[in-house]
């Protein structure tokens, strides 16, 4: 029985998890993990997430990314989500297409680092552990064909 599910015949596995030659942005990547999670969640629950991606994608970059734009938090919480904004592109979405690292970019190193960093307020200093907690909120990049969120929900 597959539940709606389609499976390889040569692995026996989710067609779902088979990597394809489509190697998305973080951005990219986190904006479709985002539209199948989103009837699941209540709108706590998608703020809360959305806001916590936001400060992940934020962190998810190239080894020589320029400094990202001063709006981009911003920018990222209002187009993340299904229904986000859309067409308001600019600095914003230059930067994110030129210095956002490709999913298969990531590995435990740099997830990792960005976690750590995920730990700190915007004034550099240690977060309580529940507000970390929360900004820690991310969907598994190790293993994307999961759609699982890491530590949460």
């Amino acid at each position: 029985m597959s539940n709606g599910e389609h499976f390889s015949i040569e692995t026996g596995e989710p067609v779902g998890w088979n990597p394809n030659d489509d190697d998305p942005k973080i951005h990219t990547w986190v904006c479709r993990w985002l539209a199948e999670q989103w009837p699941e969640w209540q709108p706590r629950t998608r703020a809360s997430a959305v806001e916590a991606i936001a400060r992940f994608v934020h962190l998810a970059v190239k080894a020589d990314a320029s400094r990202p734009p001063a709006s981009l938090r911003k920018y990222l919480i209002a187009t993340l989500p299904p229904s986000g904004a859309t067409g308001i592109g600019g600095d914003d979405e230059a930067w994110l297409n030129e210095d956002v690292a490709m999913l298969s970019d990531l590995d435990r190193q740099s997830l990792a680092l960005a976690d750590s960093q995920l730990g700190l307020g915007d004034d550099g200093r240690a977060l309580a552990p529940s507000t970390a907690g929360r900004r820690r909120r991310r969907p598994d990049c190790e293993r994307p064909h999961d759609a699982a969120l890491a530590d949460h929900v």
